[in-house]
């Protein structure tokens, strides 16, 4: 009768243990690119900084100032946990724009600063971003 009691004990402290590994709320896989995040990634300085390093560093071509390009690149990458950018990758582009249009948005996310990461239960991780750029020539 003892050796049931011992049994019925470890299999509930093993019951218990399995609770509490997988409800452990502060886990998080920092090897996955998290798309849902509870804080998003930022620029340094926010929105109104990341909209002033875009205007000043995007290069488009002089002889392409025309108002015939006109349009929107959609650019993804992952904002790591030391805050780099990496996997950087065009979505989807539309409007008319120069055929080097592309590599001219690869190039300005390259050269971005560090951001501030995304956390995820108060923890930082990498996390997928988003990030559409719009040319548009004023006449």
């Amino acid at each position: 009768m003892l050796g049931l009691s011992r049994k019925i004990s470890l299999f509930f402290f093993v019951l218990m243990l399995s609770f509490s590994v997988k409800g452990n709320s502060d886990t998080v896989n920092v090897d996955h690119v998290y798309r849902i995040v509870d804080t998003l990634p930022e620029f340094p300085g926010g929105r109104e900084a990341l909209l002033r390093f875009m205007s000043q560093h995007i290069r488009f071509p002089v002889m392409n100032r025309s108002p015939q390009f006109q349009g929107t690149i959609f650019v993804t990458f992952v904002v790591e946990i030391d805050g780099s950018l990496t996997n950087i990758e065009i979505l989807r582009r539309n409007g008319h724009l120069p055929e080097d249009s592309d590599e001219q948005v690869i190039r300005l996310v390259e050269n971005m600063p560090k951001w501030t990461p995304g956390r995820n239960r108060g923890k930082a991780v990498r996390t997928q971003f988003n990030l559409p750029v719009r040319f548009s020539i004023a006449g």
